[in-house]
Parts: structure tokens; C-alpha cells; sequence
């Protein structure tokens, strides 16, 4: 079956644009993918930031508990020699007089 001499340039016209529209639609998924992937390493480099930060984060918090603690314990140290003072001062001035 011969084709019809005035339907090859409609055809050619056609797949012409097919083609095109094909090509257009790989250089789109190509650029797609790089963005994929671009976001996926961006996604492991946030995950990473996001663990250091949260360790630092439980030092920090480690770090202040603690120091938490020594002021407790000099609070404690002071409210102890206070009261010693006090009573030394109290004998004293009783004791003398």
C-alpha cells in the first residue's frame, strides 16, 4: 500500500513534533532527577546537623544540670557556715558577757 504524497509532510510534521515533545520531556525528567537528587543530599546533610546538634544539645544540657548542681552544693556549703557563724557570734557575745 503506497502512502499518499501529500500525507509525508503532515506525518513528518507530526513525528517531528512527537520527537520533540519526547525530547523535551527526558531533558525534564534528567532535570528532575538532578534536583532529586540535589534535595536528597541536602535531606542527609540536614539529618546529619540535626544528630550533631541534638548531641550537642544532651552535653549542654549534661553540662548545666551539673553546674546546677555545684551551685546546690555551694548553696548548701554557705547556708552551713552561715549557721556556724551564727552560733560562733551567738556563744561569743553570750559567752563574754
Amino acid at each position: 500500500m503506497a502512502l499518499n504524497p501529500t500525507v509525508l509532510p503532515v506525518l513528518q510534521e507530526s513525528l517531528t513534533r512527537v520527537l520533540q515533545e519526547k525530547i523535551e520531556a527526558v531533558t525534564k525528567l534528567a532535570d528532575l532527577e538532578r534536583s532529586l537528587t540535589r534535595s536528597e543530599d541536602e535531606c542527609g546533610h540536614m539529618k546529619d546537623m540535626c544528630e550533631r546538634l541534638q548531641e550537642e544539645l544532651q552535653l549542654l544540657a549534661e553540662k548545666y544540670q551539673d553546674q546546677l548542681k555545684a551551685v546546690q552544693d555551694v548553696q548548701i556549703q554557705l547556708q552551713v557556715r552561715t549557721q556556724r557563724l551564727i552560733l560562733l557570734v551567738c556563744f561569743w557575745l553570750h559567752g563574754s558577757g
